[in-house]
Parts: C-alpha cells; structure tokens; sequence
C-alpha cells in the first residue's frame, strides 16, 4: 500500500489551494499582467476566477 491522504482529503486540497488564490486574485492577476504583456483588466476578465468559485 501506498501513504496517500484520505479521499476526502484528496478531495478538499484543491478548495484548500484555489482560496487563497481567490483572495489575492487582483495581485497574480498584476504579476500575470507584467509577465505576458497584457492588460490587467484583461487578465481579471478573461474568465478564469470562474473556476475557483
């Protein structure tokens, strides 16, 4: 047998991740922005902060 976590706790890690994600959405979106070259509003507006909810 292996040591993975319990399902359920496999199940709760990527909520676990994604919060904090949420959170600071406006700052990675900054770090993104300055990155790739595109506009902040573009990066907070593409549709991605919809698969954390």
């Amino acid at each position: 047998m292996t040591d993975l976590p319990a399902a359920g706790e496999r199940k709760r890690a990527p909520t676990r991740l994604a919060k904090p994600m949420k959170r600071e959405c406006r700052e990675l979106a900054a770090m993104e922005s300055l990155g790739s070259g595109k506009t902040i509003w573009l990066d907070l507006s593409d549709g991605s902060d919809e698969a954390v909810d």
